[in-house]
């Protein structure tokens, strides 16, 4: 986060960045998350294996397994 600050100004800065910002939201984020009732907002396992398309990955990968590609060299 970055702005302007009067007083900041009259002390003879220009810009003001807030580096912490991000740091602090993201604490408070995860603090929240770890309370009991945020479980009920959390994507589930699966849930979220589906939607980085795990299951299309392992499909994948099951394609050049040992086994498979045993077929192409004996």
């Amino acid at each position: 986060m970055a702005g302007k600050s009067e007083e900041l100004e009259e002390m003879g800065y220009s810009f003001v960045v807030h580096l912490n910002a991000l740091t602090y939201a993201a604490t408070y984020a995860d603090r929240e998350l770890m309370t009991e009732h945020a479980r009920e907002r959390m994507v589930q396992f699966n849930d979220f294996n589906n939607f980085v398309g795990l299951p299309e990955l392992n499909n994948r990968e099951q394609h050049y397994s040992k086994e498979e590609m045993a077929k192409y060299f004996e």
